[in-house]
């Protein structure tokens, strides 16, 4: 595996770490309020995000600046956490707690991620998988720790706390050495109109895996959504290698397309299935046994792995018919 693709995997790495240290050590109550605040967090900062990191790298023409790019993630992403905030109160106090914490924890991370966007133009990815080494470790221990001796939204504030000091003292210099562009309010704001539609598109879909979450969580409570998100996990972990893939190549593809069309071409090459689309039915059918066998090892190791250490049982599928 590649530096490019090691650094997209850590990155996704993150929530599932968090993810599984809390199904070992929370109880479920504990899992299904951080599974809520999850589901009401994220949509609200996909819409903030708009993939400006991706428009940075694969934008090979350089019509705003570093500095343009970072402002508009700072501010969209304070209001999403303002937004987050304000939803939160509609809530108990004990879910609107971690709600609150939570957003925290992604606003630091949103204003960190705009910070690899020179990085990755440069392509110094061993520095990127660096940090979001030092993000992973630092985070996923602080969260572990901190759940044992203050609790969980504490320990979310925690981590937001770490991620912020890796930001500011590990990537955020080496941003500004490699584009210390100026800042104009009128790029700004042309970024903006230009990219909102791909944060409420990546909303919108986001939503499609969370609002069965919203349903749990007002038929059966927490828990339910906590059993509901574990089975989820494990089928996630195939998407590491592909996501790692598409963000390593996103600088070559707006160079390319602009540049050099062979290379924009060898690019798309690359990233597309090896197999033919005429395969042969042996082939076929062997990546449908294959298939099978995933899944089927996901569903084993699912329930043992993913358990509450709370409860003491295996996770179960939640059954809305039940008596």
């Amino acid at each position: 595996m590649s530096w490019a693709s090691l650094a997209g995997a850590l990155q996704s790495l993150g929530p599932f770490g968090s993810f599984l240290i809390l199904a070992r050590l929370a109880t479920a109550d504990e899992l299904g309020r951080y599974s809520l605040a999850v589901a009401i967090t994220v949509p609200v900062f996909l819409v903030a995000r708009m993939q400006l990191r991706q428009a940075a790298v694969a934008d090979p023409h350089g019509g705003a600046s570093f500095g343009d790019y970072r402002v508009l993630r700072l501010i969209a992403v304070t209001i999403a956490l303002a937004a987050t905030w304000v939803l939160a109160l509609l809530f108990d106090p004990e879910v609107s707690a971690v709600i609150c914490s939570f957003a925290l924890v992604r606003w630091a991370e949103d204003v960190g991620d705009i910070h690899y966007a020179p990085l990755q133009r440069a392509s110094r990815w061993r520095r990127i998988t660096a940090s979001q080494l030092l993000r992973l470790v630092g985070g996923l221990t602080l969260l572990a720790v901190g759940w044992r001796l203050v609790g969980l939204p504490t320990a979310l504030a925690y981590v937001a706390l770490w991620q912020g000091a890796v930001t500011l003292l590990v990537d955020s210099p080496v941003a500004h050495s490699l584009e210390p562009g100026g800042l104009a309010w009128t790029r700004v704001r042309r970024l903006w109109r230009l990219n909102w539609p791909l944060g409420g598109t990546a909303a919108l879909i986001s939503l499609m895996s969370y609002t069965p979450r919203y349903a749990l969580s007002w038929a059966g409570g927490e828990t339910l959504v906590g059993d509901y998100a574990a089975l989820g996990q494990i089928a996630l972990l195939g998407n590491l290698v592909v996501q790692g893939a598409g963000q390593a190549s996103l600088a070559r593809l707006g160079a390319g397309f602009v540049r050099d069309r062979a290379q924009f071409v060898q690019v798309v090459r690359e990233l597309l299935p090896a197999q033919p689309v005429n395969a042969t039915l042996d082939v076929r059918v062997r990546k449908g046994f294959a298939s099978l066998a995933l899944l089927n090892c996901s569903r084993l190791v699912s329930s043992p792995l993913l358990s509450s250490a709370g409860t003491r049982r295996p996770l179960r599928p939640p059954s809305l018919l039940a008596a």
